[in-house]
């Protein structure tokens, strides 16, 4: 798992939370409940609500992160609105190149839950798990298809857990109507951490 601070220019990180603002009222999202599969739901009662970012943003995002993904054609971006209660059972996007997520709150109290974490070879060596509470424009790159979760969101978060994911497919395929392998072989950064600088744990 690749973790970079300041993923986006300060521009461009208020354009994509404008836009998310301007979809609030609109008839375009889609819910968790329907759309996942039932693995992604084990545990979860609540709505991750997503609606498709504008080709124009995601262009502009795509060519911001550009430097800090594999290579690869094609993305495309989707913003999650994790509602109360919503998380993501355990995955590790196996039918998917790779996926990332860029998160959007200005903050997120660690007992509001929605922390993203991840297991890499030291977690099998030491049975430790990693964890990241949603950090201010902070990019979360899985490039390595390892093991992550997103606990539930509190009943009474302080605000929606806002983000966006990014996903590359090897082949055609739709976001989240794919089936993820059952056997799942198929979520603080340092804020003195530099614009673009990136950790890999």
């Amino acid at each position: 798992m690749k973790i970079v601070n300041e993923v986006l220019n300060e521009e461009l990180f208020q354009q994509c939370k404008e836009e998310l603002k301007s979809k609030f009222r609109e008839r375009c999202w889609s819910s968790s409940l329907v759309n996942w599969q039932p693995e992604l739901k084990q545990g979860i009662t609540g709505s991750c609500m997503l609606a498709n970012v504008s080709d124009e943003l995601s262009e502009l995002i795509h060519e911001e992160i550009k430097p800090y993904l594999p290579e690869h054609e094609t993305i495309r971006c989707n913003f999650h609105l994790w509602q109360p209660l919503s998380g993501i059972a355990e995955h590790n996007d196996g039918h998917r190149k790779f996926g990332a997520t860029i998160y959007l709150n200005e903050e997120w109290p660690p007992n509001a839950g929605g922390w993203f974490v991840w297991e890499d070879e030291e977690t099998r060596q030491s049975g430790i798990h990693k964890a990241l509470i949603p950090t201010r424009n902070t990019m979360v790159l899985n490039d390595n298809h390892e093991n992550h979760w997103v606990t539930s969101i509190a009943a009474t978060p302080p605000d929606n857990r806002c983000s966006i994911q990014i996903w590359c497919f090897d082949k055609h395929g739709m976001i989240d109507t794919i089936d993820q392998d059952k056997t799942h072989e198929s979520p603080k950064l340092d804020p003195s951490l530099p614009k673009g600088e990136k950790t890999k744990t």
